[in-house]
C-alpha cells in the first residue's frame, strides 16, 4: 500500500516539475496559436484549451531568458482566471472555477453507473479548419464516437474509464492520445498534425496497385470478424428541397452482425431509441423517401457486401493507382484512386480506398457514382411513383471507415450523399433536393452474440417515430451520438416553430 502511495507521488511530481523547468524564448510577435505552438515544439509537451477561454489570434512577444515554464506560459495567456493543470505529456489551460467542487470517494471513482462526458473540437493543425468524421474513441475500450461535420463532439463513459485515455485518429493524420483524467467535464480544442507521406520520399518496392487489390480481396477474412458481433450504433438522416429541411430523423439501434462469410441479408436491426421531425409546410410537395435507409448503411461494409471495384470478376473493368502512402494509427496505408476504363461506358464507381500496407485491411474508402456516367444510373437510383416529375441524379457519394479493435476490424463510419434535381413536367425551373444517410458505431461486443427474436427487430427500411424534435443533449441518455450541427438545430427549430403554430 506504501509503495503504491509512494510511485503516484513521484509520478504528480515529476509531471508537475515541467512547469518548474527554465527555458529561454527570443520570438517576434506572433499569434497566440503559434506562440504555444513553439513552446510546444521546444518541451515536448502538448496545449490543450478550449479556444473559447483563449484569444488564439491576439499577438504575443515571446521572449524570456531562462525564466520558468509556468511564468512564461502564464506570460502570454495573461489572464489571471486562467490556470495549468499537468498530466502525462499535456499541459491543460482551463478557467478557475469559483468554487472547489468535493472531492469523491475511492467507490465513487470507480462507479461504472456514474457517467461523465468529454466535449471538443478536432481541427487541422496547419489549416485550422475543423475535421469532419474524425475517430473519437477510449482506448482498451470498444467504445467511442465521431466528429459531426463542424469537427466537433460529445463523448459519454463511465467514470470507471477515467484512468483512461482517448485516441483521437484521423486518416493522413497522426494519432493523438490525451488522459480521460486530465480532460473529464471539459471543452477542449485538439489540433492533428497532418501525415502524408510523399511517394517520393518513401522508399518501397515496385508495387502494382490491381495486385494490392487482389491481395486485399483474398484476405478479408482474415482481417474481419470471424464472428458474429454486435454494434450499437447512432444512425440518421435527413432530406431538404434546396435548403429548406424536409425532414430529419435519427435513431440508436443495436445491430446483430454475422460473420464476413455469411450474407449481408443476414443482419438484424433492433431500434432503441428514436425520434423523427416532418416539415408541416412541406406537405403538399413532392416527397423523396430515402430507399433503403439504414440497410443502406449497412451495405456501406465494403468488406463484407463487396462493390464491383473490389470483386475479382470486376477488376478489369477499373485503372487503379497508388496515388499516396498515407498515414493511419500510426501505421502506413496505401491510397489507391480507382476510375473505369475508358472503353467502359455502363456508370461504375470512382474514388479512392485506403488499404494498410502490412495486413492489407482495407481502413476506409471515399467513392461516388462516376460523374460522367450517373445519367445512365437512374433508374436503379430512383423509384419514381410519381409520373409528373422528372427526377435527374446529380450526385451519389459514399463514405466509410473502419476500426480495429483486438486483431480485427469493424465498421467505424458509414455515410452516403445524395443530390437531385427535380423538374415538374410542364415547368421550366428545377428544384434541388439533397439528402443523406449517416451512421456511426457506438460500441462494439463480441461476448454472448446471438441472434434477436423476430418480434424484437425492425425492417431496415423503417420509418422512426414522428417525435416532435427539440434539441434537449439529455434525449440520448447514457448513449453517443452525432452531435446536429448548428446549421441542422437552427432547421429544426424553425419547423418546430411552424408545427406549433399549425397545431
Amino acid at each position: 500500500m506504501c509503495s503504491l502511495l509512494t510511485i503516484a507521488l513521484i509520478e504528480a511530481n515529476a509531471q508537475n516539475s515541467i512547469l518548474e523547468n527554465r527555458y529561454s524564448f527570443d520570438t517576434k510577435k506572433v499569434s497566440l496559436y503559434d506562440a504555444l505552438n513553439i513552446v510546444s515544439q521546444k518541451t515536448g509537451y502538448f496545449f490543450i484549451y478550449d479556444s473559447r477561454i483563449l484569444e488564439n489570434e491576439r499577438r504575443v512577444k515571446l521572449e524570456a531568458r531562462g525564466e520558468k515554464l509556468e511564468s512564461i506560459i502564464k506570460g502570454l495567456l495573461n489572464n489571471p482566471k486562467l490556470d495549468l493543470r499537468v498530466l502525462s505529456k499535456h499541459i491543460l489551460i482551463y478557467e478557475k472555477k469559483e468554487t472547489t467542487a468535493t472531492p469523491k470517494s475511492e467507490q465513487n471513482r470507480h462507479d461504472s453507473t456514474i457517467i461523465i462526458s468529454i466535449k471538443g473540437t478536432v481541427y487541422d493543425n496547419q489549416t485550422r479548419k475543423a475535421l469532419q468524421y474524425v475517430s473519437v474513441a477510449i482506448e482498451g475500450t470498444s467504445s467511442g464516437t465521431i466528429t459531426n461535420g463542424e469537427g466537433f463532439f460529445i463523448l459519454k463513459l463511465p467514470q470507471s474509464n477515467e484512468q483512461l485515455n482517448i485516441r483521437i485518429s484521423h486518416i493522413g493524420y497522426k494519432p493523438y492520445t490525451l488522459p480521460v483524467m486530465l480532460v473529464r467535464d471539459q471543452k477542449i480544442d485538439i489540433y492533428l498534425k497532418p501525415d502524408i507521406v510523399s511517394l517520393q520520399e518513401v522508399v518501397i518496392r515496385r508495387v502494382d496497385p490491381t495486385e494490392i487489390i487482389t491481395s486485399t480481396i483474398k484476405n478479408l477474412k482474415t482481417n474481419y470478424s470471424p464472428i458474429p458481433f454486435y454494434l450499437t450504433t447512432f444512425y440518421r438522416e435527413g432530406v431538404l428541397k434546396n435548403s429548406t429541411y424536409l425532414s430529419y430523423a435519427e435513431a440508436i439501434l443495436k445491430i446483430y452482425k454475422p460473420t464476413i462469410n455469411q450474407f449481408l441479408g443476414t443482419e438484424q436491426v433492433k431500434e432503441i431509441k428514436s425520434r423523427k421531425i416532418i416539415n408541416a409546410d412541406q406537405t403538399d410537395t413532392l416527397l423523396m423517401k430515402l430507399k433503403g435507409g439504414v440497410s443502406a448503411c449497412l451495405s456501406l461494409d465494403i468488406a463484407k457486401n463487396i462493390p464491383d471495384f473490389l470483386e475479382l470478376s470486376e477488376v478489369d473493368k477499373y485503372r487503379y493507382t497508388l496515388s499516396d502512402i498515407i498515414s493511419y494509427e500510426s501505421h502506413n496505408a496505401y491510397a489507391i484512386g480507382f476510375v473505369q476504363k475508358e472503353s467502359i461506358e455502363e456508370p461504375l464507381f470512382t474514388g479512392t480506398i485506403y488499404i494498410d500496407t502490412d495486413s492489407l485491411a482495407i481502413l476506409g474508402a471515399d467513392f461516388e457514382i462516376n460523374p460522367s456516367f450517373i445519367s445512365k444510373a437512374s433508374d436503379y437510383l430512383i423509384s419514381q411513383n410519381r409520373r409528373t416529375h422528372i427526377v435527374k441524379p446529380e450526385r451519389f457519394a459514399y463514405s466509410l471507415t473502419y476500426r480495429k479493435i483486438g486483431n480485427h476490424y469493424f465498421t467505424n463510419h458509414a455515410k452516403c450523399d445524395i443530390q437531385l434535381k427535380v423538374r415538374k413536367k410542364g415547368r421550366f425551373f428545377s428544384n434541388n433536393y439533397t439528402a443523406f444517410l449517416e451512421m456511426a458505431t457506438c460500441d462494439v461486443d463480441t461476448k454472448n452474440v446471438i441472434k434477436f427474436d423476430k418480434q424484437e427487430t425492425i425492417r431496415p427500411q423503417v420509418v422512426f417515430l414522428d417525435i416532435p424534435y427539440n434539441y434537449d443533449p439529455d434525449f440520448w441518455g447514457d448513449f453517443n451520438y452525432i452531435v446536429p450541427e448548428e446549421k441542422i438545430n437552427e432547421a429544426l427549430k424553425r419547423i418546430n416553430s411552424k408545427i406549433g403554430k399549425v397545431e
